[in-house]
């Protein structure tokens, strides 16, 4: 609901809060600054959920995810067992 206010159950209406702000900054930030970047959520086939992801990079038309541009963007990651 774009109207946080007007939501009834109070869990969710901070959850919109919260997501109206960061999509204003998120505005605010492409605006001000040129920045590329997304409000987006992740759900896994389990139903669990991050409700607020950032991404700061979207990828160029044709281009694909793979390890090497996942590096390039998170040096944090690391392939699972290795």
């Amino acid at each position: 609901h774009v109207d946080w206010s007007l939501v009834q159950d109070r869990p969710a209406r901070f959850e919109n809060l919260v997501a109206c702000h960061l999509l204003k900054w998120v505005h605010f930030a492409a605006d001000t600054q040129g920045r590329d970047l997304e409000l987006r959520y992740f759900r896994d086939v389990a139903g669990r959920e991050v409700d607020f992801v950032e991404l700061r990079r979207r990828l160029a038309r044709g281009e694909e995810w793979n390890e090497e541009l996942i590096r390039t963007i998170s040096p944090q990651f690391e392939e699972s067992g290795s």
